[in-house]
């Protein structure tokens, strides 16, 4: 896929996840990729108090719904404490999500509006297209598949599953499926937001390399002592502004990492109970403790569930880990530079004295 693509196709996934933020009431804002800045109407902030409020209200209404509604008697005590935990689990995870999401969205404005700053002072000058890059982005493509086919499944579960209920069973089930979503949401949120951050500690590392063999070539062909002093001139300032970029984007991974640490257990957690429940009612129905009948549609959703859940947690510890290894190979290349002469004045001096010219060291 060519670069003009993939980069509208970036930019249109990241406009379906700040809708999808914005209808769960994680955001109350929108990301502007046209002109670089982010847009926060009133009505939006009024539409996510309102989402909030009623989401949290509404908790304890549907958990005493619930608790009316188990089936009695000794066969089910134990299908009834394990559905009981799993939503007291849930909602708990949701609540804390709501709780903190005034915090977050002020760190989601600054990180974004920090993102953009960056992309004005340098990387809209970039025309770097690595492999990298490349396969960071199929990473967002298969993330995003896997949010809508959880956001479906949830939905679509709910209306099956009540479908001979009544219109109370319905809404109580289609508000099951939003408080999942809203858990999920919130993590695909962070994803996308270090996943911005990743993506240009890798650009910023190409660049770098890009620098260290055009250098090593104007150290390898016979040129006067003007163009290789030219070429270290050019390379000391580069060097100078990515290590600015570096500082600034290692500020922002790392204040994205540390304030959300809590969203991110509560997630994981709410998505390994939903799991092991899971699994818990399988094994019940497969041994026929549980009069319950799965139709094909049915088979399909719960084994999208399942995959999700999976997928969902490996692609999170992925990108955390890439996001540290990209890290940490820019501050590698960095350290390659250090033999470098530090200013035009250095190169000079060395040149003036007839000192052996400095070269650059490969590891």
């Amino acid at each position: 896929m060519r670069t003009a693509k993939r980069t509208k196709l970036r930019k249109l996934i990241l406009s379906y996840v700040n809708i999808a933020a914005v209808f769960l009431g994680i955001a109350s804002f929108r990301l502007n990729f046209k002109k670089q800045c982010l847009d926060q109407p009133l009505y939006l902030r009024f539409y996510a108090v309102f989402v909030n409020m009623a989401t949290l209200l509404l908790m304890p209404v549907v958990y005493i719904q619930q608790a009316t509604t188990m089936q009695t008697g000794a066969e089910y005590s134990l299908p009834n404490f394990t559905d009981s935990v799993s939503i007291i689990i849930t909602f708990t995870a949701a609540a804390t999500s709501i709780l903190l999401r005034w915090k977050h969205e002020a760190q989601y404005v600054r990180i974004a509006e920090a993102i953009f700053q960056l992309d004005k002072d340098y990387y809209d000058k970039l025309r770097i297209d690595n492999d990298k890059d490349r396969q960071s982005d199929y990473f967002l493509y298969f993330k995003t598949l896997t949010f809508s086919l959880h956001a479906i499944a949830t939905f679509y579960g709910a209306i099956q599953f009540s479908r001979n209920d009544s219109w109370s069973g319905l809404l109580v089930a289609i508000y099951y499926g939003y408080v999942y979503n809203l858990l999920y949401g919130s993590l695909f949120i962070y994803f996308c937001f270090m996943w911005l951050l990743r993506r240009r500690f890798s650009l910023l590392n190409a660049k770098l390399k890009h620098l260290l063999h055009a250098l090593q070539q104007a150290q390898g062909v016979n040129e006067g002592v003007l163009e290789i002093q030219q070429s270290y001139v050019f390379g000391v300032k580069e060097l100078s502004e990515i290590s600015k970029i570096h500082t600034r984007l290692s500020k922002l991974s790392a204040c994205l990492t540390a304030g959300f640490k809590v969203q991110i257990l509560v997630g994981l957690l709410s998505q390994l109970i939903n799991g092991i429940t899971f699994s818990y009612y399988a094994f019940l129905l497969n041994n026929k403790y549980l009069n319950f009948h799965f139709d094909v549609s049915t088979s399909i959703l719960s084994s999208i569930c399942t995959w999700v859940l999976f997928i969902d947690g490996t692609l999170l510890y992925w990108l955390a880990e890439a996001t540290a290894n990209a890290h940490r190979t820019t501050s590698q290349l960095l350290r390659r530079f250090e033999t470098l002469p530090l200013s035009y004045e250095d190169f000079g001096r060395q040149v003036r004295l007839g000192a052996p010219i400095k070269k650059v060291h490969f590891s």
